[in-house]
């Protein structure tokens, strides 16, 4: 915003551009510098609630199923490996080709250490297919052997858990 303005006063200043061209770009780097900060806010709103509603729709599907029945089972993936490029691409990529769809996905690296990513990955296993324990156990066995073979790297770490999700009111 504010090194826009510096350059449009430079540019008038110096002839390079006209009074009505300022003009303009002054009023265009004004409304992006207000506008871009809500439309941000309001489309992280949008999405905030539509994974919200997503997830208490279900839960509560979840809730009144019979056990065999269910048709969605989360899971939440951690891993942890050395900082490559393309990485959570294509983690991201290996998930979704085992029909995995990516609610939300976390990446950091602890303070201090260049040498270390974290990744927190929450997935939505929507198959139709029956949800006993053995089903579940053999597709947590699944995701951890295919990001194990995505990642390619013998220190990496992986855990994969089934999730429960709950919501917050806050």
């Amino acid at each position: 915003g504010e090194f826009a303005f510096v350059i449009a006063v430079f540019a008038v200043s110096n002839q390079l551009i006209s009074i009505e061209l300022y003009a303009s770009l002054v009023l265009a780097i004004l409304l992006s510098t207000i506008l871009a900060p809500l439309l941000l806010r309001l489309t992280v709103r949008h999405f905030k609630r539509k994974v919200e509603s997503e997830i208490q729709d279900t839960i509560i599907e979840n809730k009144f199923l019979d056990k065999d029945q269910r048709r969605a089972v989360f899971f939440c993936i951690q891993t942890k490996s050395e900082p490559a490029w393309g990485i959570q691409t294509s983690m991201m990529l290996a998930l979704k080709s085992i029909e995995l769809e990516i609610i939300d996905h976390r990446s950091w690296s602890p303070p201090g250490s260049a040498r270390l990513l974290l990744n927190e990955i929450y997935v939505k296993d929507s198959r139709e297919r029956n949800k006993t324990f053995d089903a579940v156990a053999g597709r947590i066995s699944q995701i951890h052997d295919i990001l194990e073979k995505t990642v390619d790297q013998k220190a990496a770490d992986f855990r994969v858990q089934k999730w429960t999700p709950a919501l917050s009111n806050g």
